[in-house]
């Protein structure tokens, strides 16, 4: 997977960013599973979320294969957790024409090497925990599970991995 490109998403990736988004929730939802509803990321929602910067884009042949949010802090998921400890990941989102191709190990590799970058001790993510398939994608990357917890009625499996540095 030669020329690929993580770069930050600015205000003008927006549209990718969004067509991504809802074509992973519409293709989740075939699946079975209403995980993410395909209207919150329509521009009044998700516009303000690509503009704080936490939305990095991974681009494979000038096209955007897929993206991530990188967070220096989650207070929702892990609460009471000391702050300056991890960086956390949400959203991670492969094109479905791009699937298959380990560009999600691609993605979680670099949010790794940010982390160290950034003197974090860990990367930290979750998903809902019925969604056993994700669960042992995870465990297989190297995450360790750190318990659950419930948010908005679902229950949460939340995993972390050592970053080394």
């Amino acid at each position: 997977m030669e020329n690929l490109e993580i770069r930050r998403a600015g205000i003008e990736d927006f549209p990718a960013v969004s067509a991504v988004l809802i074509e992973a929730a519409h293709w989740i939802r075939e699946k079975g599973v209403s995980l993410w509803d395909p209207d919150n990321f329509s521009e009044n929602s998700l516009l303000p979320q690509v503009e704080d910067g936490n939305f990095w884009i991974c681009i494979l042949g000038g096209k955007v294969a897929g993206l991530l949010k990188f967070q220096m802090e989650d207070e929702l998921y892990w609460p009471g957790f000391p702050k300056d400890e991890a960086v956390y990941v949400h959203k991670l989102t492969v094109s479905r024409r791009f699937a298959g191709q380990g560009l999600a190990d691609r993605m979680l590799n670099w949010a790794t090497m940010k982390g160290a970058e950034l003197g974090r001790n860990y990367l930290r993510l979750d998903c809902e925990a019925s969604r056993e398939n994700l669960c042992w994608i995870y465990e297989s990357f190297g995450f360790e599970r750190e318990g659950e917890i419930l948010i908005g009625g679902r229950k949460m499996a939340r995993f972390e991995l050592k970053i080394c540095r």
